[in-house]
This record gives structure tokens, C-alpha cells and sequence, in this order.
């Protein structure tokens, strides 16, 4: 009998693990697929029972304790809106929507040691999922841009005079080129730490395969060509030089990497998509005519609009249930003023942190933000300097999209976040 407990136990823990491992490998592909790995993780770890246990082996210190907290009061809030809402099926559609917010800390809380024995396995199949995306977008473009024409093949990746099936929206088949840039930089940032911690790159294949890889990232990065993703990538350049030239006491080295930043800000910076928003925001006032479209101007004016909503709900925020209606009146008031009228639209603030103070007024924007900055200090002070990483590249484009309102968003950012927190480092500091 025992001996049957003991084979039941390791079954339903290893079938835990298979599928949060599955989870790693499938955010980058089709989302809609997720939900039922997640259902699986779910079925097995609750059948694992001895939860008080459980969440004792992985709440063992005060910040561990407190993030755990905080993402669960976070989704409390979304979750009050059942009791004040007159439709329930629109608050119930946007629960759902952010169920993420609560199942990956309860997982992630109740995950036992073998996820930790795994620990580098979730991230090695991130990164190799990210190559296999990558190349089958570039596989589709290519598909695309071929024709037969008198028993000849033609390649012609331009189509409609401007679009180019290699680059932008065209290139990323599974997800908003933003959310695929994202993937792509923290790719990047994974492949960095494996370089320098693991033996995922042995001593041959660290000359080859890693520059090789990190090469391809860059250049998928730049082919979707997401502002926020391309910033982003600058961002995390610098940040591993910073990092490099700060450990070296070589004072040529220092210099170099400082010029090389410069370099690399330099060629950003002549993006033509940047330039051009840079050219747009200058030229706001004079030119007050073109902000119908998801371009950076319009996010200006999305901004503002979220702005004057938060000043007259401060500490209420309007709830989800009435944002639509709200925020697009307070949108259509703002655009009318100082543009030509344009037709029906709903858009979201593209900005997660101001969505979240419109929503849910100071004390859901103050507990958006504790999700950051506090596990952003106690990683520096970890030295974790991967999860200080992730923390600045989901942060980052929080500031730019909505991220929580889809599910490509917000799987990647709690799945990731819990992991990091539950599974990544299993220093049991008591301090923080």
C-alpha cells in the first residue's frame, strides 16, 4: 500500500512538471493551446494534496511571502467586480481572461523540489521554442513570397507596394510583433545567463552557436521591427556591457564598451519607424490631423485620455465593466478637440500601469507597480541579475501595451514571474 502511495505521488508530481515544462516550450506558438496544458498542471498538482506543506516548503521568507500576497490581492480586485456589476458575463469574460494572475502563484506556490532540480530546463526550452518560431515565420514569409509563373519561380516579398511578408506583422505568424520581440530580447537576455552559469554551451560551441544564435535573435528583433522590441534589445545590450565593463578592471575596456553603446544608441536611433515617431511627437502640435491609427501619436493621446479619467476617478478608477464606454468618450472628447473626427474604435490605454490606475484607481496602479520595483530591488540585492531582466523587459512594455488584456501577454509575465520567484533561486534568505 505504501509503496503504491509513493508510485501515486511521484506520478502526479512528474506529470506537474511535464506540463509546467510544456507551458515553457508552447508560449511562443499558437495561446490558445496553452489553456489546456495549464488545465493539466492544474488537475495534477491538486491531486498531489498535502498543500499546507507544500506552500510551507515554498513561502519560507519574507519576500517570497509578500509577492505571493500581492499578485493575489491584485487579482482580488479584478475579482470584486462580480459584486458590483450589473454584467457579470463582461466582468466573468475579463476574469478569465486574467486567470493567470492567480493560478501560476498558487502552482508555482505549491511546485515541489524536482521544478528546482529542472530550474534551467524551463528556460533551455524557451529559447529553443523561440528558435523553432522564429524560423517557422521565416519559413511561412518564404512561402508567401514565392509564386510559379511560365514554369519559373518567383520571389517577390513586397506585396500592396509596401508590405514585405519578412518584416513586421507579416514576419510574426503566432503573435503581435510585439509580444514575439519580447519573447526574442528575454531569449537573449536567457541565452546570456546559460553562457555564463550552465554547461548549455560547451567549450566549442560557445564560439559558434551562441554568436550564431544571439546574431539571429538580433535580426529577427529588427525584422519585426517593434519600437518597444528593438528599445528593448538596446536596453538589454547595454545593460550586459554595463555589467561587463563594471566586473573588468581593464580601463581601454571600459572606454570601448562605453563607445560601443553609443554606437548601438546611434543605430537605433536611425531606425526609420523610430525616427519617424520621434518626427511625429515633435511635429505633434502643428500636424493634428493623423491619429485614427495604434501609432505612437495616438498612444500620446491615449495617454491623456487615461490621464483625465484617472484625475476624476483617483482612488475608485471607473472599473472594467464601464472602461470601454468611459474611456472612449473621454478619448472622443480628447481627439475632437484637436482632430478630425474619426470612426467607431475601442481601444485599451497601452499602457498597463495607467489601464490599471484607470481601472482600478490608486491602490490597484500602487499594487501594479509593488510588482515591479520590489522584486526589482531584492533581485539586485540577490544579484539575480536575469529576473532583474525579465523585470525591465516586461516593464518596459508595460509601458507600451496593455499587457494583462491578452493571453499572450499575461501567461508570459505570470508564469515566468512565479518562476523566477518559486522555482529559479532557492536561496532562503530570511532578511528581505
Amino acid at each position: 500500500m505504501n509503496k503504491q502511495k509513493t508510485e501515486y505521488k511521484e506520478f502526479v508530481k512528474n506529470a506537474s512538471l511535464f506540463f509546467a515544462l510544456v507551458i515553457a516550450f508552447w508560449i511562443p506558438s499558437y495561446r490558445w493551446v496553452l489553456s489546456y496544458f495549464i488545465v493539466g498542471w492544474l488537475i495534477f498538482a491538486f491531486s498531489e494534496f498535502n498543500f499546507r506543506q507544500r506552500f510551507q516548503q515554498n513561502l519560507t521568507n519574507r519576500f517570497e511571502i509578500s509577492v505571493f500576497i500581492l499578485q493575489i490581492s491584485f487579482f482580488l480586485i479584478i475579482l470584486s467586480e462580480v459584486f458590483f456589476s450589473d454584467s457579470k458575463m463582461l466582468i466573468f469574460k475579463n476574469i478569465g481572461q486574467k486567470m493567470s494572475l492567480l493560478i501560476f502563484p498558487l502552482l508555482f506556490a505549491l511546485s515541489g523540489y524536482n521544478f528546482k532540480t529542472k530550474k534551467y530546463l524551463f528556460l533551455k526550452l524557451f529559447v529553443v521554442s523561440n528558435i523553432i518560431m522564429s524560423l517557422v515565420c521565416l519559413g511561412v514569409a518564404l512561402y508567401n513570397s514565392l509564386s510559379f509563373f511560365d514554369g519559373k519561380i518567383i520571389f517577390e516579398p513586397y506585396y500592396l507596394r509596401y508590405r514585405n511578408y519578412f518584416t513586421q506583422s507579416d514576419l510574426s505568424v503566432f503573435h503581435h510583433r510585439g509580444y514575439f520581440s519580447m519573447y526574442i530580447v528575454f531569449s537573449i537576455a536567457v541565452l546570456f545567463f546559460l553562457k555564463e552559469k550552465t554547461d548549455f554551451f560547451t567549450s566549442v560551441i560557445k564560439r559558434i552557436l551562441f554568436p550564431v544564435i544571439l546574431t539571429f535573435f538580433s535580426v529577427m528583433v529588427f525584422l519585426l521591427n517593434s519600437r518597444a522590441g528593438i528599445l528593448s534589445l538596446l536596453i538589454l545590450f547595454s545593460w550586459q556591457i554595463i555589467l561587463k565593463a563594471y566586473i573588468s578592471k581593464n580601463i581601454l575596456y571600459k572606454i570601448f564598451m562605453a563607445g560601443f553603446i553609443i554606437f548601438m544608441l546611434f543605430f537605433v536611433l536611425k531606425n526609420d519607424r523610430i525616427q519617424l515617431t520621434v518626427k511625429k511627437i515633435v511635429a505633434s502640435e502643428k500636424n493634428e490631423t493623423e491619429l485614427a491609427g495604434k501609432n505612437s501619436l495616438a498612444r500620446l493621446v491615449l495617454w491623456a485620455a487615461a490621464v483625465d479619467i484617472i484625475k476624476e476617478n483617483f482612488f475608485t478608477g471607473i472599473g472594467f465593466e464601464n472602461f470601454y464606454d468611459g474611456y472612449m468618450k473621454k478619448y472622443k472628447e480628447y481627439h475632437n478637440k484637436k482632430l478630425s473626427a474619426s470612426g467607431d474604435f475601442r481601444y485599451n490605454v497601452h499602457n498597463q500601469f495607467l489601464e490599471d490606475f484607470v481601472l482600478y484607481g490608486i491602490f490597484g496602479f500602487l499594487l501594479s507597480l509593488s510588482l515591479f520595483i520590489y522584486p526589482l530591488i531584492i533581485s539586485f540585492k540577490r544579484k539575480n541579475y536575469l529576473f532583474s531582466a525579465f523585470l525591465m523587459i516586461t516593464g518596459f512594455n508595460f509601458l507600451f501595451e496593455s499587457m494583462l488584456n491578452t493571453i499572450a501577454g499575461v501567461v508570459f509575465f505570470s508564469f515566468f514571474y512565479n518562476y523566477f520567484i518559486f522555482v529559479f533561486s532557492d536561496k532562503q534568505i530570511k532578511d528581505f
